[in-house]
């Protein structure tokens, strides 16, 4: 009885026992679990920001980037063009960027090597640029040295160290961390990019513009531009006048686009590709473009070449304006008489040099795939197109226009922008600025005081869809 009253409690207690030990086990292992996962983390993050792409050091609500693959060839070619990068992109800085490059005393080789990043950022409603490269520490170390700034001259954010260099004038803020050099005209930008390396999610995080930058970076030999178009036309269409902000439709295009650019001393070379998710275009063949029925002095046109093909372009004459639509006769599968209004003839015309002008039955719609800038009140038929107009007037005068032998081919803008796109595009808009009145067609009152508008001679965007999902696309400015 004793051996057993002394025996019963001994399992009670060395069952307790295990019980604790099998807690603190757990939340050791817990503990454990959490050290491991954090110190990954911190490598991790750590690792990631000594081996991160440029890319990744550009804050996310950049409205457009430059990728600059052949640093040299950028500078040069562009130096003609530096008002107009400024008003188009902010990058006024451009030019003492390089300076700062060039006081830093890159070996030919590193130089031959070195890859800029360019990019736009919306700071307090203003367009600033963000200048970022790749630099060793030897090489900022120099640069200090020879812009004679003491290494301790500085301010300190998050652990970094934020220089500036100028005068009153222009100046520049700078600084280097994990071999990167960023350089910006304003310190809040700066410190954005400065905070966009420390953080994991970047523009790489979002899939569509790793999907585009996927085609620049198989291709490093070449100069790139990547924008997203919906940020990007919303931040510019202020100096679009307003009845043509409408033309430009991959305002609504949510996706991005990159292009290989080329310049000279004064055109804009661009190829490459949009998303076109949202694009509101189909697959078609491209008819070829009928310029003998455009007059020399055309102030634009736009292509559709889907569902059916149409054309919209206007002619100015003592500063009237006036808007046609052209449609081959045979894609409307109709006979004129069936174009007329009920009770109408072909004999119920107007004539005007031995042309006649009937009124239309058609609504705008039904050519134009509810395009509605064009009225179709009234129409001419002219080597086998219809030519659509709100008034018999505006017939009579497109008929003055054509009665000279000259056609937008004796055009010297239209001649550039022909043989630098592409000739078949399944729509294209091309603007070109006869005189101080097609310019004051296309800008704004606040656009027509930018050096660019001045200048511009012409412009033609074009965009032809694929089965792939990227729609391929070319950019050409003249001045």
């Amino acid at each position: 009885m004793n051996n057993n009253t002394i025996e019963n409690p001994n399992p009670k207690r060395v069952k307790k026992k295990s019980s604790g030990n099998s807690k603190w086990l757990a939340i050791l292992s817990v503990v454990a679990i959490l050290l491991v996962s954090g110190g990954l983390f911190t490598y991790y993050n750590f690792f990631r920001q000594d081996n991160a792409n440029l890319i990744e050091t550009v804050p996310d609500d950049a409205l457009f980037i430059f990728q600059i693959n052949d640093n040299e060839q950028f500078a040069k070619s562009t130096s003609q063009l530096s008002s107009t990068l400024d008003e188009l992109f902010s990058m006024g800085s451009f030019a003492g960027f390089q300076s700062l490059l060039n006081k830093a005393a890159f070996r030919n080789s590193d130089r031959q090597k070195l890859q800029v990043i360019v990019s736009g950022h919306p700071v307090k409603d203003k367009l600033t640029a963000l200048y970022s490269c790749t630099m060793k520490s030897h090489i900022f170390n120099k640069l200090l040295k020879n812009l004679k700034i003491d290494s301790r001259n500085c301010t300190v954010y998050n652990q970094n160290k934020i220089y500036n260099f100028g005068t009153h004038y222009r100046k520049f803020y700078f600084s280097w961390h994990h071999n990167v050099f960023s350089v910006s005209e304003n310190v809040d930008l700066l410190k954005k990019s400065l905070d966009q390396h420390q953080n994991i999610s970047n523009l790489l995080s979002d899939k569509n513009f790793k999907e585009i930058f996927g085609l620049v970076k198989k291709n490093e030999k070449q100069n790139w531009f990547l924008t997203h178009y919906s940020e990007f036309l919303a931040h510019f269409e202020e100096n679009i006048a307003e009845n043509h902000q409408d033309l430009f439709s991959l305002e609504n295009n949510q996706n991005w686009a990159a292009y290989q650019v080329r310049f000279t001393e004064n055109e804009f070379k661009w190829a490459g590709y949009v998303q076109q998710t949202d694009l509101q275009y189909a697959n078609g063949n491209s008819a070829d473009f009928p310029s003998e029925i455009f007059p020399e002095s055309t102030d634009y046109y736009v292509s559709h070449q889907t569902p059916a093909p149409y054309y919209l372009f206007s002619l100015t004459k003592d500063t009237v304006t006036y808007q046609y639509c052209a449609v081959p006769a045979d894609t409307l599968q109709l006979p004129y008489s069936k174009l007329l209004p009920e009770g109408h003839t072909l004999d119920s015309c107007e004539k005007f040099k031995n042309v006649p002008i009937y009124q239309s039955a058609l609504h705008n719609a039904e050519i134009t795939n509810n395009v509605s800038i064009v009225a179709t009140d009234y129409f001419i038929e002219k080597e086998g197109y219809l030519i659509f107009s709100d008034t018999v007037a505006a017939l009579q005068r497109y008929l003055n226009f054509t009665s000279a032998a000259a056609t937008i081919m004796d055009n010297p803008a239209y001649r550039a922008t022909k043989n630098n796109m592409p000739q078949q595009n399944t729509q294209q808009i091309s603007y070109f600025f006869n005189s101080p009145v097609s310019r004051f067609l296309f800008f704004s009152e606040k656009g027509l005081k930018l050096h660019t508008a001045q200048n511009i001679s012409a412009f033609s965007f074009a965009i032809t869809p694929s089965a792939e999902g990227l729609a391929t696309s070319n950019l050409y400015i003249k001045f």
